[in-house]
């Protein structure tokens, strides 16, 4: 996705690293981000969810939605 991390692909060891993150996150709090799919194709589209962010308790609902998915209402 051009517009995350420069558009350079993440290492498979930052993928399982943010995955845990994701995990550990969910199991804590009840929330994190995680996959969105187009459920009729069944294509992997981007990821949603709730972020932390600082100061500490600062939450924010953020997406990555790689661009053919653009405007077709999985950010909605």
């Amino acid at each position: 996705m051009r517009f995350v991390n420069q558009g350079k692909p993440w290492s498979d060891k930052r993928i399982r690293s943010f995955i845990h993150k994701q995990e550990k996150l969910f199991w804590k709090e009840g929330y994190c981000y995680w996959v969105v799919e187009d459920k009729i194709k069944r294509n992997f589209v981007g990821s949603c969810g709730v972020g932390v962010f600082d100061p500490p308790g600062c939450l924010d609902f953020g997406w990555w939605v790689a661009k053919i998915y653009w405007r077709q209402g999985f950010a909605t």
